[in-house]
């Protein structure tokens, strides 16, 4: 049943959802990723509405590769324009990495693709003539690299060439010359056939900005020119002028430059060099180079491509949109990759097999041009595998500039990805056999000559003891295979050096074959590691590079293979196998590792983990004394209040508790290792723990709710009589098959006006005595509680909000509350005594009772189980608390959840508390289906149910801040009061003097076949109904305005669906009359004669549900637990459409439910999953950056107890010292607290004693280490004493140019109390939840300026008119009683003054204790 109604709701969310296509697509950038400059595109609608890019290539051969898409998100290779040698023999001789092809334009114009680009001798002179050779290329079929014509040249003596074709049929083409020498764009006519040139004039010279180049004409009634400036670097940028005359003169646009992130903490930097497309909508884009910049300032997969959306009004100037990660973008269809074309996707994944008869894909590419034979595909006895022909070159050359004049055998692909994984196998069979010293085969990460990273196999004379190789070399020293990582760069700060080289382990080389591979598990770093084939869990590391190495020129990074002599003389062969390379998931966050947490030196970049090969990993044990401190120092936290959980280290200290337990259930097992039945018993009651203490916690709370529904209903009838037979009986019970009362069941008098008294009376007295006992024992059991429920499950602590007394005080004050008539409803406190009784039953575990994470489960599991007892709707439960509830919720807490709902259900059922079979009074059965006309009336409905929660919402928030302000110290008297107003009002209106439960009972019914309230089905009673009923849903609103929030447990479910049915129940008579009015008419045409028509029972139940989601903005968890109250399946759809609307209209006044409102106006630490943000800024404008940051040393104690006796931190940072402020690892304020004051009880010590926060021997170290023996105080010197067993040496860091978005999506889905803002190593910050939720009321105060001074004033003369009428009424009863009773102490103006707005109140004290302490609140007014 359950996967039934699931698939009808899905299938109704898709069908509304599918017509939704006009809305844009997003995509990620960059488009084209890894080493694709100079980016130029076009839409060719009559090649099936393709989209086309090239871009530039430098040295690289095969050259200009052509990507294909047909959404402009999947792009594919077709292959290469330059794929021939002898298509441009000069590539193989131009010198320097920069030299080669520079940026090409694409066009297409007449079935014909021209592609105009510049080979660059870039080691000439700037002024030399023969520096550019401009070119032609040509085709009528892209798919086809050899259709690619051999260029035409034409002599333009300057780089980025681009053409235009005017309108008369004239074709230019613009360029620029060497802005050294000339600086500004030039135009010339062409004849692109021949390569003729027309006389070329200068037609502008840029805003001023250096090096004017890439320029691009357009054509939409001005002639547009576009450009880039600022050269390739952190000032590029796009700036544009336009004409009337395509020669000018051409005016700057006004708000140049149009497009760039110089100056901007962007992750996209060097952003420029555009081109300008339309798509098929002719919507506008722009393509440019960008780079991804990392954290410590590294970008070595070079300049790539991204895509913009730009906004282009005829006659005005394009306005484009900033360059991000993930974009928003014109709508486009998603569309399945081009199928044709010689290559795959860009950023795919690959495993290359190189199987026979088969040939090497475009995406595989040499350094110039390669020499052939040294090459070949599955050669004779070694099938897949490319056989790799040494030359006598490496990778740098003789001069690191030059090509070589045999060649360098080294061929690759681009680097794509961020994070990746590349490996691939040698077979090194011949390099044994050769004997030759220096022979080498090996994979790089190689950017040009003079940058690169190798990881080689080389051949080198033996050293230290013998070897069980034979050599037959009897002239010299025996050669054996070394691993040898060189690193080859000229980047400042760097050094180019050769590491030492370890022998390769005699057994990793039996069968000749090493795998070696190249990974980068972050974006700042390369780990280079070698393994015997076919055992990658056997790699170790060999070496690390940094990416800074390789962030230079214009180019981006290769992963290759290569074979090389060094020099030597002969050759030798060797064959390459399984090439993979593999995409991880990309991410700018850094959560650091121990072993990768320390910013290594200069001279330490390329770091070398010689032991790692031979000696794999060391292990730790934990320690006893480690566990015990753990533990010591939980206990302490635990009575820490108003604190967040930090769910990373939450998460560390469970795994350090597995280890332990492992530990200490060692001596279950039996001898030789196995296990013994002690020890399977103990695993299966572990294993089973969970679902022990979620079946106990079921049975409680269903047993609870039992007895409460059984009390409230007694309390709730006792008001308006007594049953004679038999006391505790409510009049149901009593008069037990009896339709309309019966003779046992009296009021309390047989006159109305007393009875009218004692009404009053009985609710008086139930809300005093229940404000009274919140007050005095439990103050947390007032309200509703999942607003604080929500907080606690994502990690606030609130010590005694879930605690024993909080259940007892919750379980006994709630009947009374809501029997004393107030708008309140006991469905929302039913989550909080749920939640209250898992809290108090897992803490009886002593798993649950140290992890909070696990807490959580239980906790996410009882507020599921308590929806489920209130609305008899296990499923609903578990959904509510999925879509309301909980932040974290994987499959192991929804099984959970679906239990205990299960159980807490399961138990109610079998106490029956109504002995109807039903679980919930307003349970109902519907056999009579609904009309399609009636859709018009349900959207009604649905519009009423989003307007009355933003407007109760609204009010309420007012309400509330009305009594937190003036009535905070009358709580009683507040809720005493409030009853009493409530029950003289309410008593004259026959639908709100019962409870809102019965009366949703009675207007849930159909007519026929049920019991007739006072008449409610009579037609001759309709128009007196229709009234009382409108005046019960305006009472109840306000009622529910000034009641939701009152010291007294108060839900706002009931009360909302009550408001509900009752609007619904009038808009169904109103049509029922309607219908009996107008039987024939065409709108009723499909209502059956002498059958009823329509069933006002239906719109009152569909009124309640557009309530109850309309107060809570749920939609999916609503319509299930309408279902499951109804069991009527064809009424599903309609309750999607009544809460599809409801939501809809919802959102126009504001996101969240009144709880996240209540969170919001409480000032909890809560981020909504649910709110999306787009703040546009780095977490530096958030974070604070006035950090207290401990030194690792010369802090002496006195100086650490001082910081601690202030209140402000509740953690510290650790640097290397203040100067440099390189981050170190980070102490919370509780465990510093604990580690001073135990070093204090050990032993004695001096106060001025030093203290140390790093241990001594990784204060230099930059590489890998593993923990060291745990530091204890006994038997240290007085004189100093070592913290470093309390560090988290891996705190969650970030860099300041992370977006703020990203940041409080971290807060939200890892958890961390505090992230560390850090550049380069150093600690400039840190940020909280506190300061994201600062800043972001802040700038939502800036958005939508509000002047609340007149709700001020109207605040200030409400509470004038309130104290008046309490002061005369205090003077009469003092006159009355003849001076023996006076309400309230002192005089008369000091009487009901308002609470000091600096001083904290039963409720604003929450606000406090976050992570800074002591600190300037955001109150209502500011937000």
């Amino acid at each position: 049943m359950l996967s039934y109604y699931l698939v009808l709701i899905s299938a109704f969310i898709v069908q509304v959802l599918g017509h939704g296509s006009n809305r844009n697509s997003t995509y990620q950038n960059p488009i084209l990723p890894g080493f694709h400059p100079d980016p130029s595109c076009i839409f060719v609608p009559e090649w099936d509405d393709t989209y086309f890019c090239a871009s530039s290539s430098f040295l690289v051969f095969p050259g200009i590769p052509i990507h294909a898409s047909k959404d402009l998100q999947k792009f594919k290779l077709l292959g290469n324009v330059l794929n021939r040698p002898e298509q441009l023999p000069g590539l193989n001789t131009a010198k320097r990495a920069t030299s080669g092809i520079w940026a090409s334009t694409l066009r297409y114009k007449d079935g014909t693709f021209y592609l105009i680009t510049t080979l660059v001798y870039d080691d000439y002179p700037k002024n030399a003539t023969n520096r550019f050779d401009n070119l032609i290329f040509t085709t009528r079929d892209p798919y086809n690299s050899k259709s690619w014509s051999d260029p035409v040249h034409f002599d333009f003596q300057g780089y980025d060439t681009s053409p235009f074709w005017d309108d008369n049929g004239q074709v230019y083409v613009t360029g620029t010359y060497a802005w050294e020498v000339r600086p500004g764009i030039q135009m010339f006519p062409i004849d692109l056939k021949t390569g003729k040139m027309g006389e070329v004039t200068n037609i502008w010279n840029g805003t001023g900005a250096s090096a004017p180049e890439g320029p691009h004409i357009y054509k939409d009634g001005f002639y547009y020119l576009m450009i880039a400036e600022g050269g390739t670097g952190s000032g590029h940028m796009v700036t544009m002028a336009r004409a009337t005359n395509i020669n000018g003169p051409y005016q700057p646009c006004p708000r140049n430059p149009v497009l760039t992130n110089g100056g901007t903490d962007s992750y996209f930097q060097n952003l420029g060099h555009a081109d300008l497309f339309q798509d098929a909508s002719e919507n506008w884009w722009a393509v440019a180079l960008s780079v991804r910049e990392g954290p410590d300032g590294s970008y070595p997969m070079g300049r790539e491509t991204v895509m913009t959306p730009v906004t282009w009004d005829k006659g005005d100037w394009p306005v484009f949109t900033k360059v991000t990660g993930h974009m928003n973008g014109w709508h486009l269809e998603s569309g399945s990759p081009v199928r044709k074309g010689e290559g795959s996707l860009v950023d795919s994944s690959a495993t290359i097999n190189f199987n026979p008869r088969s040939s090497l894909s475009p995406e595989f590419v040499y350094w110039r041009f390669p020499t052939a034979n040294n090459y070949a595909i599955s050669p004779r006895g070694h099938p897949n595998a490319l056989q790799l022909r040494s030359s006598i070159s490496n990778l740098t050359g003789h001069d690191g500039r030059s090509a070589e004049p045999l060649g360098q055998t080294f061929i690759a692909r681009r680097q794509v990805h961020s994070l990746f994984t590349f490996s691939t196998t040698f077979d090194i069979g011949e390099l044994q056999k050769g004997q030759k010293e220096e022979q080498e085969v090996g994979v790089s990460v190689f950017l040009d000559q003079l940058h690169h990273y190798d990881l080689g196999i080389v051949m080198l004379p033996q050293t230290g003891a013998k070897t069980k190789r034979s050599n037959s070399n009897s002239h010299g020293p025996a050669v054996v295979p070394h691993f040898r990582v060189r690193g080859i760069t000229t980047v400042p700060e760097f050094v180019s050096y050769d590491l030492p080289a370890v022998p390769v382990p005699d057994e990793w080389i039996r069968d000749n074959s090493i795998t070696l591979e190249i990974a980068a598990h972050n974006i700042t770093h390369y780990a280079l590691s070698a393994g015997p084939s076919g055992r990658g869990n056997n790699r170790k590391v060999i070496g690390y590079g940094n990416g800074l190495g390789l962030t230079w020129g214009f180019t981006g990074a290769l992963l290759g293979a290569y074979a090389t002599t060094n020099g030597g003389k002969g050759e030798f062969e060797t064959y390459v196998s399984d090439w993979k390379v593999m995409n991880s998931r990309s991410s700018s966050v850094n959560v650091p590792t121990p072993g990768l947490l320390r910013r290594p030196s200069v001279g330490s970049r390329l770091s070398f983990a010689v032991s790692n090969a031979e000696l794999g990993e060391a292990t730790t044990t934990p320690h006893a004394g480690e566990h015990q401190i753990d533990e010591e120092i939980e206990k302490i936290k635990r009575y820490e209040d108003f604190t967040t959980i930090d769910w990373v280290q939450d998460a560390a200290k469970e795994q350090f508790r597995r280890k332990v337990r492992r530990k200490e259930t060692a001596g279950f097992f039996e001898r030789g290792g196995r296990a013994g039945w002690r020890y399977r018993i103990w695993q299966s009651y572990e294993a089973a723990q969970g679902w022990i203490v979620v079946t106990l916690i079921g049975v409680a709370i269903g047993v609870n709710a039992a007895f409460l529904n059984i009390i409230t209903e007694w309390l709730s009838d006792v008001k308006l009589g007594y049953c004679t037979t038999a006391f505790y009986l409510n009049e149901n019970f009593c008069c037990w098959g009896e339709d309309n009362g019966c003779d046992d069941w009296h009021p309390w008098t047989s006159l109305a006006p007393v009875n009218y008294v004692l009404y009053i009376i009985f609710a008086t007295i139930f809300a005093l005595t229940s404000a009274s006992l919140v007050k005095s024992f439990a103050p947390y059991a007032a309200g509703s509680g999942i607003s604080e429920i929500k907080c606690i499950i994502a990690g606030f602590v609130m010590k005694g909000f879930l605690g024993f007394w909080t259940l007892v005080i919750k379980s006994v004050a709630l009947p009374l509350a809501i029997a004393s008539g107030l708008s309140v409803g006991k469905e929302g406190p039913s989550v909080h005594y749920a939640v209250c009784t898992g809290n108090v039953i897992s803490r009886l575990f002593a798993k649950y009772r140290r992890n909070a994470a696990k807490t959580r489960e239980i906790l996410s599991a009882c507020a599921a189980a308590g929806v489920a007892v209130a609305f008899g709707s296990p499923i609903g439960g578990v959904l509510f608390s999925l879509e309301e509830m909980s932040s974290y919720f994987p499959l192991k807490t929804m099984w959970r959840s679906y239990f205990c709902a299960l159980v807490a259900t399961a138990v109610l059922a079998m106490m029956n508390p109504f002995r109807t079979g039903q679980l919930v009074m307003f349970q109902v059965r519907y056999d009579r289906s609904w009309h399609f006309f009636e859709v018009i009336f349900y959207i009604i409905i649905g519009i009423f149910g989003g307007l009355y929660g933003a407007f109760v919402i609204k009010w309420n928030l007012r309400a509330q801040a009305f009594r937190k302000k003036y009535l905070t110290k009358y709580a009683v008297l507040e809720a005493t009061l409030l009853a009493t107003g409530t029950a003289i009002i309410c008593y004259p209106n026959m639908f709100l003097r019962i409870d809102m439960t019965e009366s949703m009972e009675i207007l849930f019914l159909e007519c026929e076949g049920a019991e007739d309230y006072n008449g409610l089905c009579d037609a001759e009673n309709r128009w007196k109904m229709i009234l009382s009923l409108t005046i019960a849903t305006i009472i109840r609103v306000f009622l529910v305005i000034i009641s939701y929030g009152c010291k007294v447990p108060a839900g706002i479910f009931v009360p909302s669906m009550a408001i509900g049915a009752s609007f619904g129940r009038t808009v169904g008579i109103l049509v029922q009359a309607l219908h009996e009015a107008y039987p024939a008419s065409v709108l009723f045409a499909a209502c059956e004669p002498d059958v009823p028509c329509i069933t006002p029972g239906t719109y009152a139940f569909l009124g309640a549900a557009a309530a109850l989601s309309g107060i809570m903005h749920l939609t999916v968890s609503v319509v299930v637990i309408m279902f499951e109250l109804t069991g009527a399946l064809t009424y599903i759809l309609p309750t999607m459409i009544v809460v599809g609307v409801t939501k809809a209209v919802s959102e126009l006044f504001g996101k969240g439910s009144i709880a996240d409102r209540m969170i919001w106006f409480s000032g909890f630490p809560f981020l909504d999953n649910k709110e999306e943000h787009t703040f546009g800024v780095p977490v530096s404008h958030a974070m604070t950056s006035d950090v207290v940051a401990l030194p690792t040393t010369g802090l002496s104690l006195q100086n650490l107890e001082q910081l601690l006796s202030e209140d402000k931190y509740q953690g510290f940072p650790i640097v290397e010292d203040q100067a440099s402020k390189i981050l170190v690892g980070y102490i919370g304020r509780t465990e510093l607290r604990y580690a001073v004051d135990r070093v204090k009880k050990d032993r004695s010590i001096s106060p001025n004693a030093k203290c140390y926060f790093s241990p001594p021997t990784s204060l230099n170290s930059a590489m890998p280490t593993t923990p060291g023996p745990v530091v204890t105080f006994d038997g240290m010197e007085s004189s100093s004493v070592d913290f470093s067993r309390f560090i988290d040496s891996t705190p969650v860091t970030v860099h300041p140019r992370l977006p703020l978005e990203t940041v409080m999506e971290l807060f939200r889905k890892i958890g961390p109390r505090v992230i560390l803002i850090e550049h380069r190593g150093k600690l400039t910050g840190l940020v909280t939840v506190k300061d994201c939720l600062k800043y972001q009321f802040k700038v939502e105060a800036s958005e939508n300026p509000r002047d609340d001074r007149h709700l001020i004033e109207s605040q200030e003369r409400l509470w004038g008119v309130l104290k008046k009428g309490a002061i005369w009424v205090s003077d009469q009863v003092h006159h009355v009683s003849r001076g023996r009773i006076r309400i309230g102490d002192g005089p008369q103006e000091e009487f009901m003054r308002p609470s000091p707005r600096g001083l904290p109140d039963p409720t604003s004290y929450m606000m406090d204790g976050t992570e800074d302490g002591v600190d300037d609140e955001v109150e209502l007014e500011d937000r």
